[in-house]
């Protein structure tokens, strides 16, 4: 009889505290932020808005230790404000034990993605697709802006592209002073499902856009057309990429 009574107001505490978290979100982050603290990775800022969950600033040991910012966007197969304020914390603690727990620390991160996307889709059955952006800090070795992005469905499909980013002195040269503050954005898509020896390491790419503007720059009158060129080399020489997209970007 004792234990039927505690299981009750067992119950019952339980449906208080998420009456509790769904009526009072800033309680609800302050109770996941103090729990995450316990942990190994940190981050300095976590933001809740209307399907989006923003960290900023996530340490973590990959590839050695790396500073991420990580950027979810969700779909819920059945909703409401409730169901939402839950459904977000759920996602936020689950993506960060898997962070937490992922075993192989030398993966690509595009590998990475897949693997967290994939899981948190299992994880949690409400879920009809997910969308995270895991951008990396630039940093000594690497000194660049670099992201990748996964959609991942509860049906299966999943949608793969990379970013980095760069500034390139020869081109600023080239195109005049209209461009002496600019970056060359590098964003390529991948082919349906490919296996994790496919991945292209974005450093060869680099290089490879690198050396052609050093080769070839002052054979072309426009930038368009070195981006013509340059995508096909890209294209032809990294067959599990499906688009390649080379652009300028002014800085202000």
């Amino acid at each position: 009889m004792f234990s039927k009574v505690k299981k009750i107001y067992v119950f019952a505490y339980l449906q208080l505290l998420c009456l509790f978290l769904t009526s009072n979100p800033v309680a609800a982050k302050r109770i996941v932020i103090q729990a995450d603290r316990k942990q190994e990775n940190s981050f300095s800022k976590i933001t809740f808005q209307n399907k989006n969950i923003i960290i900023n600033d996530y340490r973590i040991k990959h590839q050695g230790l790396n500073t991420i910012d990580l950027i979810v966007n969700y779909q819920l197969t059945k909703t409401s404000t409730s169901i939402e304020n839950i459904e977000k914390y759920l996602i936020y603690q689950k993506l960060n034990q898997l962070m937490i727990n992922y075993p192989n620390e030398t993966d690509m991160w595009e590998i990475l993605n897949c693997h967290l996307t994939e899981n948190l889709v299992e994880l949690e059955p409400n879920l009809l697709s997910v969308t995270l952006t895991v951008a990396v800090h630039p940093n000594s070795e690497y000194p660049y802006y670099r992201s990748s992005t996964v959609t991942q469905t509860s049906e299966g499909s999943r949608w793969e592209s990379w970013h980095f980013d760069f500034r390139s002195t020869r081109i600023m040269k080239k195109m005049g002073n209209q461009f002496i503050n600019s970056k060359i954005n590098v964003d390529y898509t991948y082919k349906s499902h490919i296996s994790n020896t496919e991945y292209p390491d974005f450093i060869p790419i680099y290089k490879q856009i690198d050396s052609f503007l050093s080769r070839n720059l002052y054979r072309y009158s426009s930038w368009e057309l070195i981006k013509q060129q340059l995508q096909q080399n890209i294209l032809r020489e990294n067959p599990s990429l499906s688009s390649i997209s080379l652009e300028l970007e002014k800085l202000r």
